[in-house]
């Protein structure tokens, strides 16, 4: 089997107004180290958003792109509620599951004929085929095709030393305006107006991301392709996983898109392209450090020469030399989406 991979990296100045919200009321902050030109430096509490959440963000891109085509009718019922979670156990009543998916009978029946078979059966839903699942009883599980980096604030030694801290945050307390509640309305409409907190944090973050495309359609447990997945769903596929990228590099992500849509200025994105591996390809070196698309290329340069095989490196707003040696490539585009455009030409996935 060839190696076919699509490997992300991005840096964004972004608000991260509510962006990672994993518990109700703080903005996810962790322990993060630099390196910096003074050596090695702590920041204990920096905001960042988890790989899972990112991946969840991939997750819903994915599923809403692939329901304006043709497979629409393979996308499983929690899929197409966005609910990317385990398989539901059989032993959860159909009446259950219908109530709380808004679903009809015949869409839970259908919903419970595929994912309580095997893998080969369970793929042709394109959720569970590209990021993976895990069911209980009885015991079968998929390994994501999808890996994610955490999302991580850059050093930016001013903003270190104004505030202490390579991400400002600050949790705002709002309250709901609702007019006219009578003195005896009850407690639960009276709750609806009562205060309520949100985390806010600002600065210059980067994430690094990797997709496994051979493996799209593919049965590990049968070790072959599926017979539920034509070559074209795979083709697909493997585009839609592309181009699902797309509203998270530009910022349109976050827990409360309904109030405000997060501030965001894409600075640099790198796609790294390997069409034809005969092993997985490293993933790339994380924004967080600042010769990270130097040392990317170097890593990228050095492995298409051992291993014989074609890597194209792709990138925007970046300082880099353009030139083909041998089975190595760096291509730079002027717009942000020319990336994303020229990974799909690279793969031969573009469409006519």
């Amino acid at each position: 089997m060839s190696y076919v991979h699509f490997a992300l990296t991005a840096k964004l100045i972004m608000n991260m107004h509510d962006l990672n919200n994993e518990r109700a009321e703080e903005i996810r902050r962790v322990p993060v180290v630099y390196r910096t030109r003074d050596g090695f430096k702590l920041v204990s509490e920096a905001v960042a958003v988890s790989g899972v959440i990112l991946k969840r963000y991939h997750f819903v891109n994915f599923i809403q792109q692939l329901m304006n085509v043709q497979q629409r009718n393979k996308i499983c019922l929690a899929c197409s509620r966005f609910e990317g979670i385990r398989l539901i156990p059989t032993r959860v009543d159909d009446k259950d599951v219908a109530a709380w998916l808004s679903a009809k009978d015949e869409e839970v029946r259908r919903y419970r004929e595929v994912t309580g078979r095997n893998e080969s059966e369970i793929i042709q839903c394109p959720g569970e085929d590209l990021h993976g699942f895990l069911r209980e009883r009885p015991p079968a599980r998929r390994e994501s095709l999808v890996h994610f980096s955490w999302m991580l604030p850059t050093y930016v030694e001013s903003i270190y030393e104004e505030t202490g801290t390579t991400t400002p945050f600050l949790v705002v307390q709002h309250t709901r305006v609702i007019k006219n509640i009578p003195e005896e309305a009850g407690r639960e409409l009276r709750e609806l107006q009562m205060p309520y907190p949100r985390a806010y944090g600002n600065g210059i973050f980067g994430f690094s991301s990797i997709v496994h495309l051979e493996h799209v359609g593919y049965s590990f447990t049968e070790a072959k392709r599926s017979n539920n997945v034509s070559d074209d769903e795979v083709k697909e596929r493997r585009r839609v996983a592309i181009l699902a990228y797309t509203p998270i590099v530009t910022g349109l992500a976050g827990a409360t898109l309904a109030r405000a849509l997060p501030s965001c200025k894409p600075l640099e994105v790198v796609a790294y392209v390997a069409p034809s591996s005969p092993i997985s390809i490293p993933s790339p070196s994380h924004p967080i450090y600042d010769d990270y698309v130097e040392q990317n290329v170097k890593m990228y340069k050095s492995f298409a020469n051992l291993f014989k095989t074609k890597i194209t490196v792709i990138g925007y707003g970046v300082k880099l030399e353009e030139g083909r040696e041998k089975n190595f490539e760096v291509k730079l585009v002027k717009e942000l989406y020319d990336v994303f455009a020229e990974a799909l030409r690279e793969l031969g996935l573009e469409t006519t």
